[in-house]
């Protein structure tokens, strides 16, 4: 007896009154054939119209269950499998837990009740164009490839938890769609593939997709996907107002089905993808086209590739767009060439092993950070350029760019703010084109070894950006790092004009802002600190220690004419007004002339009828012994460098 009669006569003695489609099946998998039964009409053939198919289309779920897991009928199943195209299976597949020993191959069919798999082990499930409902394939096995693609659509969703897949899974150009009992559009927490994980080109997801410590031996490319979580409700109605959310009629109802039906909370986080914890050998491709409407989580993810978002568009302007908190990477972060984000780009934690570039990327979170780096280590260069721009903060505190800093040609530098407190680069390159505007600047702890040539490196330059920092605050670190930088140049001179600066502009910044200075700082920032450039510029004291010995020279040889100056000896020596101004003056070393001289206080006109030019003389005498212990003082400790502050 032939294989194909011995199947339809067990299958007649298990089932009564076979269908007409059901005959053609069974037959058709006994030879190695598909079971055709399309009529040729695109339209009529489409999965979406099922339910107007006649018994000639329709085969009972029991009947291809029973074809797949029996014993008695899978030994008379030919090697190709189940192929079949254009039927309706009506009831649910069940096709767990058995071991099915042959391909599953279904073309444009329509599954309504929906698959499940659950710890099934098969060799290929392939669905391409077909519709079903839910597909439940928890711990399900497949030694080739998962292929749900095509057109292929899946109301309720698909659940993948642990399910090890040996090739790829491919669900490119799928329809994915979540239902109130099964908020997920995909559910594979800890799904193992030993090839990728392919969601891409016109692939529509409606519900989260989660990939919760899901192990990928391939690239996980969602190119050109479209994933939304219906309850971001702002951002879904802008979409669709501006025309930047493609939907069909269906989906769309789909969505306001499931919005009424979940509650339409657009005050909490919203998820577009989870996939913490996920490792992935090859790249995470989220570009060209892909667009999110909640959050895209890949906190803790590994990526033995790059992360590529380029020309993707991530909204969740309430809340976080993409969250990649402890990501690993060995490549290059890709935000760049038109991406777009709507809500805060996340990296906190996170270690990037080539560059994070953003050239001409978009971030939008007006009231925090739209791009946060914080803590990350980046082993490449941090780009800014190109059009990059940024409504809300980039913070990169206590980041490190082992490279540097390219921030040039942005697109909205006065909407900036830069918050680099603590960060570590290696060369810093901007324009002043770029800096942001004053007080959107933080600086404080930000370490640089060098500005490259390209950016400015004049001293004007670079204190104009110094003061691009917020007013209200003040601190030294800045402008000592830089002086820093320039002396590692050679440009000592320009350090310490650098250093010079940083006491004035903190004075203003004190007489601005407060606290007021004490009196012993307003003694020094405004009165001893000038005169030597705050320890920098210690010859500032001796053009005034020469006025002194100047002025003392003129009066001491008046005094001297006068007879103001008398003796204080026997036989005093010849007066010299020159020596005796320089013996007031000097402090420690004596000339001898002060022990012989000194201004009388009786001698001399009378003034007013109460005191002497003697007077004047003598209390000058006074001040410029005075002027000599400080201005002296002054000058030999700004010169050994003691007083520098």
């Amino acid at each position: 007896m032939d294989g194909p009669k011995q199947l339809l006569d067990l299958a007649k003695h298990k089932f009564e009154g076979l269908q007409p489609a059901e005959e053609i099946v069974l037959r058709a998998v006994a030879e190695g054939n598909m079971a055709d039964c399309a009529c040729g009409n695109e339209e009529e053939d489409d999965p979406a119209n099922s339910a107007r198919w006649g018994s000639d289309r329709v085969v009972r779920a029991k009947v291809i269950s029973w074809v797949a897991t029996d014993g008695s009928a899978q030994h008379l199943v030919s090697p190709r499998g189940v192929w079949g195209r254009g039927f309706r299976v009506d009831g649910e597949l069940e096709l767990a837990p058995c071991d099915i020993p042959f391909p599953i191959l279904l073309i444009g069919c329509a599954i309504p009740g929906g698959i499940s798999l659950q710890s099934a082990h098969t060799r290929l499930l392939a669905l391409p164009g077909c519709r079903t409902g839910h597909i439940g394939a928890d711990g399900m096995r497949v030694d080739g490839a998962l292929l749900l693609r095509e057109g292929f659509t899946a109301e309720g969703g698909i659940s993948l938890v642990g399910a090890t897949v040996s090739g790829q899974v491919n669900l490119s150009g799928a329809r994915l769609m979540a239902s109130s009992q099964r908020p997920r559009s995909l559910s594979a927490d800890g799904l193992r593939v030993d090839g990728g994980l392919l969601l891409r080109e016109g692939l529509v997801a409606v519900g989260e997709i989660s990939l919760v410590n899901a192990r990928i031996g391939g690239d996980l490319s969602c190119r050109g996907a479209l994933i939304v979580d219906p309850l971001a409700g702002s951002d879904v109605d802008l979409l669709i107002k501006t025309g930047g959310l493609p939907l069909g009629d269906e989906l769309m109802r789909h969505v306001d089905e499931l919005r009424v039906g979940r509650g339409d909370n657009d005050d909490q986080e919203h998820a577009a993808i989870v996939a913490d914890g996920i490792k992935v050998d090859g790249s995470i491709n989220l570009n060209h086209g892909f667009h999110s409407i909640g959050c895209v989580q890949l906190i803790d993810a590994r990526v033995g590739g790059q992360l590529a978002c380029m020309r993707g568009t991530f909204s969740n302007s309430r809340g976080t767009a993409l969250a990649a908190d402890g990501l690993r990477t060995s490549g290059t972060v890709f935000l760049s060439d038109e991406f777009a984000a709507y809500g805060e780009v996340r990296f906190l934690g996170a270690h990037i092993g080539g560059a994070l570039n953003c050239d001409g990327g978009q971030f939008h979170n007006p009231h925090g950070d739209a791009l946060c780096a914080e803590s990350t280590v980046i082993d490449g260069s941090i780009f800014l350029r190109n059009g990059f721009g940024a409504v809300g903060r980039v913070n990169m505190v206590h980041g490190t760019g082992r490279c540097g800093l390219a921030c040039w040609g942005l697109s909205n530098a006065s909407e900036v703010e830069f918050d680099l407190r603590h960060c570590t680069i290696r060369t810093l390159w901007d324009e002043e084109a770029s800096w942001p505007a004053e007080g959107k600047l933080l600086l404080n702890g930000f370490r640089y070894d060098d500005i490259d040539e390209h950016a400015p490196r004049t001293v004007q330059a670079r204190l104009r950006w110094l003061r691009r920092q917020r007013l209200d605050e003040f601190s030294p670190q800045p402008y000592e790092q830089l002086a820093s930088v320039y002396r590692r140049g050679g440009r000592e001179e320009d350090a310490k004009r650098i250093q010079v600066e940083k006491s004035r502009d903190f004075a203003r910044q004190r007489r601005r802002y407060g606290p007021a200075l004490k009196w012993s700082q307003q003694f020094w920032y405004r009165g001893l600190g000038p005169l030597i450039g705050y320890g920098y510029h210690p010859f500032g004291a001796l053009r005034l220690m020469l006025l002194f010995l100047a002025f003392g020279w003129l009066f001491f040889g008046m005094g001297f004419r006068a007879g103001v100056m008398v003796p204080k000896t026997d036989l005093p020596p010849q007066p010299s007004a020159v020596m005796y101004s320089v013996d007031v003056f000097v402090p420690v070393v004596s000339l001898d002339e002060a022990k012989h001289w000194s201004p009388d206080p009786d001698q001399g006109r009378s003034l007013f009828g109460l005191l002497h030019t003697g007077d004047l003389l003598r209390a000058y005498m006074w001040i410029e012994i005075a002027a000599g212990w400080v201005l002296i003082s002054l000058f030999v400790v700004a010169l050994t460098g003691v007083i520098k502050s």
